[in-house]
């Protein structure tokens, strides 16, 4: 049966909406719940510090097991990991909906970190692939700059059909979750296939070479280094504002229905400039495209410092998103270029499990800076951290191979 389907898409010269749907129920599946999340921990007589601890237990796991799935996914296949992936992260949602206690959370959260520790990379290093046997690894950026902005829109929507539905029981959001990401389980698994990139070598490789040779090119590869740094400047810093801007609205006098209004307007904006920055990388290059994003992250973190109204907030906000937007699928494309094809996953997972420790130390930088000084410093603190990434991907050669 793998084999008839890979078939089929090897003669296909569309394989991004393949990638589109799979991509699209993967953020149904967790947007459905993310509305009512903490909500439902809470109803079940968790308090802070355990759903604290809950949410905490899915980042170390999923840290924990991403670059040895990572490897997995070269030697055994993309797409039966990805499919794999959306089947735990199925399992979690199932069993969340049932959970009554703490412990039994736990095991949910864990089973939804290991799905995500499968997919990740797994389906990114596929499409990648995929187009490139199809003559279109120049369109890769343009690809990931529409998933972006499709991802946003359906996570938009999810979110709100969520919340109608946890109105006839929030366990039944957790419910539907499940059924959306089991879909994405068949979906993969009946058009991707096994998604090997060389079954033949794949067979005669051992599962640790995958690991040893991943992680020796990461540290190697010149440009990966850089990009991983500039990254990890990034990671850093974006606490800095996801975390703090919805308090410092409330702090300008913003009431809670200009709240919700501005999430869904900065949700609409990065995903539109998601969109565009994968055009503006295809026509003007990586390095300029990811420059221009960059460069709005820091100059936001400034203005949102000073920003003396609700209007002059807002904007800069947006600023923020806009530049996220912008700079991600230029980085991503480039990122991917970098890396070799037979560990471009391992290569893929290997940065989260790095990335990961950086983003909750911004948390923690944040959280120290925001109670003693005030949200305004974060912010400064946010253009501080950020501000190096603009400098060295202008250090970073676009001339590269995979």
């Amino acid at each position: 049966m793998f084999q008839g389907y890979e078939r089929m898409l090897k003669n296909s010269a569309k394989p991004e909406y393949i990638f589109y749907i799979a991509e699209a129920l993967a953020a149904a599946s967790t947007a459905l719940v993310s509305s009512i999340y903490v909500i439902f921990l809470l109803s079940r007589g968790l308090n802070f510090k355990q759903v604290a601890v809950v949410d905490g237990f899915y980042m170390a796991i999923s840290a924990l097991v991403d670059f040895p799935t990572g490897g997995m996914a070269d030697k055994y296949g993309r797409g039966l990991m990805a499919s794999l992936g959306n089947f735990f992260l199925a399992l979690g949602l199932l069993t969340y909906s049932m959970s009554r206690n703490f412990a039994q959370f736990l095991l949910s959260e864990g089973l939804a970190a290991v799905g995500f520790a499968f997919y990740s990379g797994a389906l990114e290093a596929w499409i990648v692939d995929s187009l490139k046997k199809c003559g279109r690894e120049h369109e890769v950026s343009k690809v990931f700059g529409t998933t972006g902005l499709l991802s946003y829109v359906v996570m938009a929507v999810s979110g709100f059909f969520g919340g109608v539905i946890a109105e006839l029981g929030q366990e039944k959001a957790f419910l539907v979750g499940a059924v959306v990401a089991l879909s994405g389980c068949l979906f993969v698994i009946l058009t991707v296939g096994r998604g090997r990139v060389d079954a033949y070598n794949a067979k005669k490789r051992a599962y640790l070479s995958y690991l040893k040779r991943g992680f020796k090119v990461t540290f190697s590869n010149s440009v990966l280094k850089r990009l991983l740094v500039v990254l990890g400047f990034m990671v850093l810093a974006i606490p800095s504002f996801t975390l703090t801007w919805a308090p410092r609205l409330k702090e300008l006098g913003g009431q809670m229905w200009l709240l919700g209004a501005t999430s869904s307007l900065l949700f609409v904006s990065v995903g539109l400039a998601q969109y565009v920055g994968g055009k503006i990388s295809e026509k003007f290059g990586f390095k300029r495209a990811s420059f221009v994003g960059l460069i709005l992250i820091p100059l936001s973190f400034l203005l949102m410092a000073i920003s003396p109204s609700i209007v002059y907030f807002i904007g800069s906000a947006l600023l923020f998103e806009m530049g996220y937007g912008l700079r991600t699928p230029s980085i991503r494309a480039w990122f991917n270029k970098a890396a070799p094809s037979e560990e471009r996953a391992t290569i893929l997972s290997l940065r989260s499990t790095l990335l990961r420790p950086l983003s909750l130390a911004g948390m923690g930088i944040m959280g120290i800076i925001a109670d003693k000084y005030g949200i305004s410093m974060t912010h400064l603190c946010g253009f501080l951290i950020s501000l190096p990434a603009c400098l060295i991907v202008l250090t970073v050669s676009e001339e590269v191979c995979s």
